[in-house]
């Protein structure tokens, strides 16, 4: 089990209150945030894949924590990854607003992917009764990649899809 440490400072300039802290990678076991005002004021948050869905303040696929942001006012954000397997810390802060558009790009694609996949399985069985074993081995590896892709431990690879960022975010993590 490898444990990280990584901290974020936060000064928002702009008139919006309400922002988004996104880790891009849901596949880590344990992540503890601390969220530390200027007056010392620290707020505790704690997630991961370790976890029930269900305890999630935000139900997404990947792990969101919503900060409030007063304008000049700074914010000190402590996250601590814990995991087991592979460790990355992709930190993305949003507004809600261009979140939500990223998100209905992401599951658009997913579902034309997802769709593409299901019209080949359902097609595929037309061509196995000509007993053509090239058919046969396509219609097999193509139902490989549905289940694969369904499964939790491979869906970081669908991500690589995805991670097309927009220029409406930023993108920055100090370690420490």
């Amino acid at each position: 089990s490898s444990v990280y440490w990584a901290r974020l400072q936060i000064n928002n300039v702009s008139t919006k209150k309400e922002w988004l802290i996104e880790v891009n990678y849901p596949f880590l076991d344990f992540i503890d945030v601390y969220l530390v005002d200027e007056s010392g004021t620290v707020s505790h948050r704690k997630t991961g894949d370790m976890l029930l869905f269900s305890q999630r303040a935000q139900k997404h696929h990947n792990f969101l924590f919503t900060v409030l942001l007063e304008k000049e006012k700074p914010l000190t954000v402590y996250f601590r990854f814990e995991t087991k397997g592979s460790m990355r810390m992709p930190l993305v802060l949003w507004t809600p607003e261009a979140f939500n558009l990223k998100d209905h790009e992401e599951q658009l694609i997913f579902g034309l992917y997802y769709g593409m996949l299901f019209a080949m399985i359902v097609i595929n069985p037309s061509f196995i009764a000509l007993n053509s074993a090239c058919f046969t081995t396509f219609f097999s590896e193509t139902c490989c990649t549905m289940s694969e892709a369904l499964s939790p431990q491979i869906g970081q690879n669908l991500a690589l899809i995805t991670s097309l960022s927009s220029p409406s975010h930023l993108q920055f993590v100090h370690f420490f």
